[in-house]
């Protein structure tokens, strides 16, 4: 958020981000002129990469289900768009509720 102000996210969101502790470091938008009282300037983007290593290759060429491509992916530390949204929210550059608007779990 472009002007900010702290606040405390509620437990069904942290639990909705998983976020395992709450640090004191979550924003939510403020408002001013500047931004038309939205809180916000600007865009940021949220991304998953997914690596197409062996096992990953195997596991598409055999056709298996996409949640069993996905596990695979995340054991080997792919990061969820909803992972690199609640890193992005932790670091004050969104808020929660926008995370979770954009994303699905």
């Amino acid at each position: 958020p472009y002007c900010k102000q702290a606040y405390k996210p509620s437990m069904e969101e942290l639990v909705e981000l998983g976020v395992k502790e709450y640090d004191g470091n979550f924003f939510k938008g403020k408002g001013c002129e500047r931004c038309m009282y939205t809180g916000y300037i600007g865009r940021t983007g949220i991304y998953e990469i997914l690596i197409v290593d062996k096992d990953v290759r195997r596991a598409i060429l055999e056709t298996k289900d996409s949640d069993l491509i996905r596990n695979i992916a995340l054991r080997k530390g792919m990061r969820t768009l909803r992972m690199d949204g609640a890193e992005k929210v932790k670091r004050g550059i969104t808020t929660a509720s926008e995370v979770l608007r954009v994303t699905r779990r």
